[in-house]
């Protein structure tokens, strides 16, 4: 769009059109140019499939496995069971491992002199 506007001032002015008639035709033969070669780089990324940006594509994964197929039907079947969340539900009792005693604090081995310059 911002490309649009240049030339609608120069199409839209009408002392540059009424000096010369050929600005007018030249603007217009133009803007034709430039909307077309938009328009055919939209209609070539349009059927190169550039536009969509979610590719679907669906895989089946391949793996060699000696489990049957009937086993994963079976899985897939099943239903389960969601229990609502509550926070005040018991945890189960789970041994606290006491945490180690704290080492004695060391002291520095020097002592900073700190004096007033």
């Amino acid at each position: 769009m911002v490309f649009v506007f240049p030339w609608a001032t120069v199409f839209g002015s009408h002392e540059l059109i009424a000096e010369d008639e050929r600005w007018g035709w030249l603007s217009l033969i133009e803007m034709f140019v430039f909307m077309g070669i938009l328009i055919l780089g939209l209609v070539y990324v349009w059927i190169k499939g550039d536009l969509q940006w979610i590719k679907t594509k669906v895989v089946q994964p391949r793996v060699r496995v000696n489990i049957p197929a009937s086993v994963y039907n079976k899985i897939n079947e099943m239903s389960y069971a969601v229990k609502p969340f509550s926070a005040e539900e018991k945890t189960e009792n789970i041994p606290v491992k006491e945490a180690p005693a704290t080492a004695a604090v060391r002291k520095p081995m020097f002592k900073p002199k700190l004096t007033n310059q």
